[in-house]
């Protein structure tokens, strides 16, 4: 009994010794870490990434079928999106090719659903600049590598017998791929940019496009109020300092009030308004 004693009394003071402070500080953590985990979770899958409109078909282009032609922009990767519902329509429809070069993909997968369903054709593509740096690529190798991205699309959209006939572009906050000759196209329907940071190659490319007329149907930029810290979105004060007050009417730049970076809660506001746009 006495040893039996000794071994309690012994264990009782080897538990003070534990250090209490520090496995607190790690349930704490761990803790922490589930609920954002939890947080991001639902953050991600608010919007399924698989379509709950039946009458979307979705096509994946073979990586062979892409055509390499050394060009410093390449496509990785093709997705075509159409509504079969609307196949009996033979009036040409209206192309979005998602040239969005950051990995948005919460904002490609409602873009994708919102405008197909509406009777887009929609191109969400991969792709890859051999260079990525925004000053090394000239302003003629953009439109170069542009206009390839736009021959190679058109051929895959006719294996598919799609009827479109003209497009839209999509670019992400980079705007690496924004490119003054193409914006003036025939077939250029319009320029979307989304959250456009105005940075060194923004405002050289955006001061040409300041000389230009009927910019206001072949340009929309749309911003959030908030980046993904809730921090206000700059962007659109510097923006609105780079265009003259007599040429403000000539531009068409929206901002979501209260709306973060994600779109997240303001989907339809945001489909409805490039829908709008294109209308107009």
């Amino acid at each position: 009994m006495n040893l039996i004693a000794k071994m309690i009394l012994i264990l009782h003071f080897e538990i003070f010794k534990i250090n209490w402070l520090l496995i607190d500080t790690l349930i704490i953590v761990l803790l922490l870490i589930f609920l954002f985990s939890v947080k991001i979770f639902k953050f991600i899958s608010r919007w399924r990434y698989s379509f709950s409109n039946k009458a979307l078909i979705k096509k994946i282009v073979k990586k062979s079928e892409l055509d390499d032609n050394g060009s410093s922009i390449l496509i990785r990767k093709m997705i075509i999106v159409r509504n079969k519902a609307l196949n009996f329509l033979e009036l040409p429809r209206i192309c979005a090719i998602n040239l969005m070069t950051k990995n948005e993909i919460r904002i490609k997968h409602f873009l994708t659903k919102g405008l197909s369903s509406y009777g887009f054709d929609v191109v969400n593509l991969k792709i890859n600049l051999q260079n990525d740096y925004d000053d090394e690529l000239s302003e003629d190798v953009r439109e170069e590598g542009i206009k390839k991205i736009i021959a190679t699309t058109k051929v895959h959209l006719q294996k598919m017998e799609c009827p479109s006939s003209s497009y839209m572009l999509i670019l992400d906050s980079t705007c690496k791929l924004l490119n003054f000759k193409i914006l003036f196209e025939k077939e250029n329907k319009a320029i979307l940019l989304i959250n456009p940071k105005i940075n060194r190659y923004f405002r050289k490319t955006f001061s040409r496009i300041l000389l230009s007329e009927n910019i206001k149907r072949k340009l929309l930029i749309i911003f959030t109020k908030k980046t993904y810290l809730l921090l206000n979105n700059k962007n659109p004060k510097k923006i609105s300092k780079l265009i003259p007050d007599d040429q403000k009417g000539k531009f068409n730049v929206k901002l979501l009030e209260n709306s973060r970076k994600s779109f997240k809660y303001y989907e339809t506001f945001f489909l409805g308004m490039i829908i709008d746009f294109l209308k107009s």
